[in-house]
């Protein structure tokens, strides 16, 4: 596959079309051709695509039910591959000596394993250097020459997960990377996580928002002393109150991005607060309920990705299910490309009270990452039920007998325990629930759900 036909070349919006049309085209053919999934959802459909419409929509669970005809690589193989991710040494190596491997289950509860080759990668890592280097500008670059790099990032450790794969992928690939880059884990005691970060003095941090917004509080309180250059924000939607607040903690304007383990690259935030589609190697489609489309200027139900890229694993008209608006005009910012306005998920942060009155907020990824890729568990949902209860809804995995689900509880709840005694809340039950997880109106499971606000703890 050339690597340089995937690089952004046009900044004129006919000429973004065209290469979108292209490469769709391309990718299809290749798609048709190359996996027997796709050989066979095509099956009946006419050689010439008039309208991306005309292909049928897919999801995750679809895709990994069939992932050995999903792949165009006949090497690749179910079995491999998840022999490859039990092993936690093997995060950021190499699959198969050429692949990159990154797992994340989502909001439904199922597994989704994502594979990337070399050239993939190469037009990721561009594109979000590209919109990162922009951000800064040439400022910030020159402070950030005279300080030094020095990148901590906080995430989620123990499994593949996209963002951590990530990073471990930077250290083995690149001798630039290796001591200049750190992973922290959100699991750690947040006194340890602030004692660690103290002296390490990153000049950058990403890490899930939830989990900024939480060290922006340390700082605030002075436990913690740093001064980042640059930090982004990812994998949940602040509310404009606690992105601001990390701004003003930090003295610096966050960046947040706007993409997926299914397609890291699909949008660059602009200086409006807009989030810009890189249209020639990704194609969003907004959708209501039906997977009609949805009009600019409308949220949408969901919204259908494409990734233009990645030849590896087509992912084409992918339900993945957020909610977006695309701005009805031309962007004030000047970028001719697609602006849009992302949901997300909401990081509405859990909050408990100690004997001695001080408030605690608990970031809901610190529990979704734990619980993420526990072997059984097929769905989950934390409950605060009270401002010292927190009830465990799970739903196992068929195959799951009675003794081995109640040893799969121990183990969680062990696991629990531990995080809340790193946060100091030794005090906190936690109840098995007998209930399932269940939806919300909306049809979507929300993993966390904090107290409802009427029973929120009052300041002090």
């Amino acid at each position: 596959m050339d690597n340089q036909i995937h690089i952004l070349s046009s900044h004129t919006t006919d000429g973004i079309n065209r290469q979108q049309r292209a490469r769709l085209a391309d990718l299809v053919q290749f798609a048709r051709t190359s996996s027997p999934f796709y050989r066979e959802l095509y099956r009946g459909l006419p050689d010439g695509l008039e309208s991306i419409r005309q292909l049928p929509i897919t999801n995750k669970k679809q895709l990994m039910a069939r992932f050995d005809d999903w792949v165009t690589d006949p090497k690749i193989t179910l079995e491999k591959i998840q022999t490859f991710i039990n092993e936690p040494g093997l995060i950021g190596a190499p699959f198969l000596d050429k692949y990159h491997v990154a797992i994340t289950s989502g909001t439904t509860g199922q597994m989704g394993i994502f594979i990337t080759d070399e050239a993939t990668t190469a037009v990721s890592a561009k594109i979000n250097q590209q919109a990162k280097l922009s951000w800064l500008g040439i400022s910030g670059l020159l402070r950030l020459g005279l300080r030094g790099i020095r990148l901590a990032a906080i995430t989620a450790t123990g499994a593949h997960f996209g963002f951590l794969s990530g990073i471990h992928y930077m250290q083995n690939s690149s001798p630039f990377w290796k001591d200049r880059v750190r992973a922290f884990s959100v699991h750690m005691p947040i006194d340890e996580l602030v004692k660690q970060l103290n002296r390490f003095q990153p000049t950058l941090i990403m890490g899930y928002a939830s989990m900024v917004a939480l060290l922006a509080g340390q700082q605030e309180l002075g436990r913690l002393h740093i001064h980042p250059l640059f930090i982004e924000v990812m994998s949940e939607k602040l509310s404009e109150v606690e992105f601001q607040k990390i701004g003003k903690v930090f003295n610096l304007r966050p960046y947040q991005m706007y993409g997926s383990t299914e397609n890291p690259f699909a949008s660059s935030l602009c200086k409006q607060g807009w989030y810009h589609v890189n249209s020639d190697v990704v194609i969003l489609e907004p959708v209501d309920a039906e997977y009609r489309p949805v009009p600019a200027g409308v949220m949408s139900h969901s919204v259908l990705v494409t990734n233009l890229v990645n030849k590896i694993q087509p992912i084409i008209r992918y339900d993945l299910g957020d909610s977006i608006l695309v701005k009805p005009d031309v962007c004030p910012c000047g970028n001719p490309r697609t602006a849009i306005r992302v949901q997300g998920r909401a990081a509405d942060a859990l909050v408990f009270v100690k004997p001695n009155g001080e408030h605690v907020s608990v970031p809901p990824l610190l529990f979704v990452t734990l619980i993420d890729h526990m072997p059984g568990i097929e769905l989950f949902q934390v409950v605060q039920t009270s401002p010292d209860t927190l009830r465990i809804r799970l739903s196992y995995q068929a195959t799951y007998n009675q003794a081995q689900q109640n040893d799969q509880w121990q183990t969680l709840y062990a696991a629990l325990s531990e995080v809340l005694k790193g946060y100091g809340l030794n005090f906190v039950s936690l109840e098995r629930a007998s209930e399932p997880p269940r939806q919300s109106e909306g049809g979507k499971f929300r993993l966390v759900i904090p107290l409802p606000r009427e029973q929120e703890i009052p300041a002090v």
